[in-house]
């Protein structure tokens, strides 16, 4: 759908209704101007037929839900445009904010901006750039905020839309000027161990459930998921006592995270008796 000869100021109006086609490169705004409008915006959620029907302005990844082998996540920010498509490239401007982010480039992620460009013939763009499992992402949640800036291609016109495509609905206001990438390496005890896992392996714990999964090759999703089948649970502590009683045995006791020797319930709980005064 293709609207010529509308105002700037009327565009800016309307640009509600550009998040019903979510950058769709069959159906965008265009409107008079030596500049085209440009904001961030992800879709959240679509219906059967994929049709946008929720957007956000962040992403929340946590490394703990991936197995320990796995130091980095590449992740995408998208962004979109309203006006004219070219049959050229077009850069844009999108720089990290570091006054309102906590990531640190190098150690918490590697971004390049040899991406920012909306190609010839198309209404979007995203922008790759790659999180690193560092260690300090274990005890510290990282910041990392993107923002636009107006250049000789595009202006921000997008500050502030809602979260949903129903205008007449309520929903959250969201920024089309910066987009958010929250992420740690923390865990937290799941449901799926509070219900089960306890009944098994005992108190939860940060260690406990790594040694648990390295053993069993699960990972920290799977127990937020409930793909950790209750059948496998009394192997698993059958294993996770094996190992646990041979470095015992062999004078590496391992301890918890609160420094007590690591136990499991019965019937399979480690003997320590040799460690006892």
């Amino acid at each position: 759908m293709n609207i010529k000869n509308i105002t700037k100021t009327a565009c800016i109006a309307v640009a509600g209704l550009l998040a019903l086609a979510s950058c769709s490169e069959e159906e965008f705004m265009t409107y008079e101007g030596n500049k085209a409008g440009i904001y961030l915006q992800r879709v959240s959620t679509t219906d059967i037929n994929g049709t946008p029907l929720g957007f956000t302005d962040s992403l929340v990844i946590s490394f703990a839900s991936y197995a320990a082998n796995i130091k980095e996540y590449p992740v995408v920010v998208p962004v979109c445009i309203m006006g004219e498509v070219t049959d050229y490239d077009r850069p844009f401007t999108l720089v990290v904010d570091k006054e309102k982010s906590t990531a640190i480039e190098g150690e918490d992620y590697e971004f390049s901006d040899t991406a920012c460009y909306i190609p010839a013939g198309k209404t979007k763009q995203t922008v790759k750039l790659v999180l690193k499992r560092s260690d300090r992402l274990a005890a510290e949640t990282a910041r990392l905020v993107f923002a636009l800036k107006d250049n000789a291609n595009f202006i921000v016109e997008l500050e502030s839309y809602k979260n949903v495509t129903d205008w007449k609905t309520q929903g959250e206001e969201l920024c089309g000027s910066t987009y958010k990438i929250i992420f740690s390496d923390k865990y937290a005890e799941t449901t799926w161990w509070n219900i089960y896992g306890k009944t098994f392996y005992g108190d939860w714990s940060v260690k406990k459930e790594k040694l648990l999964n390295e053993l069993m090759g699960w990972t920290h999703r799977d127990w937020e998921n409930w793909k950790v089948a209750y059948g496998q649970m009394g192997y698993a502590a059958k294993k996770f006592r094996k190992y646990l009683q041979e470095q015992a045995d062999e004078g590496n006791p391992v301890k918890d995270d609160n420094g007590s020797f690591m136990q499991l319930m019965p019937p399979y709980q480690v003997d320590y008796s040799k460690y006892e005064k």
